[in-house]
């Protein structure tokens, strides 16, 4: 189980942003952060920005400088990165890609986003996974409680306000 928490706030948010690209036929994707004194509490979203960021219909890449840049936030606002989320036109299936190039830490949550076009508004018809330190296996959704969250959009420039 991963374990986490995520406000309902932050589910609509990230359909509000996967059907936006996802009508273009467009995969995309961002993070779920939380506090570092409560790593399983996600509390804020950040969302993908340009500079850095490549969005293709069977790919999602975030470049080296832009997660850096996340990683700054995350460091400056004494966040951890609770979680990736990409989007994908059918399936909720880790791709080849995904597997081979993903965050492959052991215990580090991966969701996919099916249906990108018009994505479901309830995280448990998304697809969660977790790295077990040798493959990434099927793991229960996130629990949906109440609540909002901050949100905003970083790339290779830095983070930006939503």
């Amino acid at each position: 189980m991963s374990g986490l928490t995520i406000p309902l706030d932050a589910v609509g948010i990230v359909q509000h942003h996967v059907r936006g690209f996802g009508a273009n036929r467009l995969e995309t994707g961002g993070f779920f952060l939380a506090p570092a004194s409560a790593p399983t509490r996600i509390d804020r979203v950040a969302l993908t920005g340009q500079r850095g960021i490549l969005r293709e219909r069977y790919r999602f890449q975030v470049s080296g400088a832009a997660f850096a840049a996340l990683s700054r936030v995350a460091a400056d606002d004494d966040l951890v990165v609770a979680a990736q989320f990409h989007s994908h036109e059918y399936e909720g299936e880790l791709s080849i890609t995904d597997r081979r190039y993903g965050f492959n830490m052991f215990g580090f949550t991966s969701v996919v986003v099916p249906h990108f076009a018009e994505p479901s508004s309830n995280a448990f018809e998304w697809a969660w996974w977790i790295y077990d330190g040798s493959a990434w296996c099927s793991t229960p959704a996130a629990t949906s409680v109440a609540g909002s969250v901050s949100v905003f959009e970083f790339d290779e420039d830095g983070q930006h306000e939503v």
